[in-house]
């Protein structure tokens, strides 16, 4: 769903690799994980890369489920029109209007994966929370779209079940 360990730290792509094979870690280029995520396949629109046609022996997926899961994506962040009219002005992520409008315009108007990946990650890209609470947002944010019941997240170091809030205020 986001990002993040069991403990709610945030996961990292390695963003680049030395001569010697090494990770380099730089701590200002490194992006979120969001390829280890649903929102893998819209990532993979946004870059270009379509999943295989026909039939898959790997962990992708075909091409008609690539196009069901940048779908499933675009409606947790409130991309598609029937879930715009359920949440006020920013939605439950708190990003700025004019980017979810300009996201939700390129969604409707897109004609296949490329355009439908780009819209769902430039909202992605306009997350500012990092660790727990991006986590708490989009539970949330899937929580207002219908997709669950009650957004309940597991806090490991109390060993309790936590409601989570709807933490997302207008920027």
């Amino acid at each position: 769903m986001a990002p993040v360990d069991t403990e709610g730290q945030a996961l990292h792509e390695i963003s680049d690799v030395d001569a010697a094979g090494d990770a380099v870690d730089d701590e200002l280029t490194r992006q979120l994980a969001w390829d280890s995520t649903v929102f893998r396949a819209a990532r993979d629109g946004n870059n270009g890369f379509s999943w295989p046609r026909y039939g898959s022996t790997d962990a992708f997926g075909s091409w008609r489920t690539q196009g069901r899961w940048i779908a499933i994506a675009a409606a947790l962040l409130g991309l598609t029109s029937r879930d715009a009219d359920r949440w006020p002005l920013t939605g439950p992520l708190g990003l700025p209007a004019l980017t979810l409008r300009q996201a939700s315009v390129h969604y409707a108007s897109a004609k296949g994966y490329v355009g439908r990946g780009q819209a769902v990650t430039l909202l992605l890209d306009a997350l500012t929370g990092t660790g727990r609470r991006l986590l708490d947002l989009l539970l949330f944010a899937g929580c207002a779209a219908g997709r669950w019941g009650e957004a309940l997240r597991w806090d490991p170091r109390a060993q309790v079940l936590r409601r989570v809030a709807p933490l997302a205020r207008s920027p």
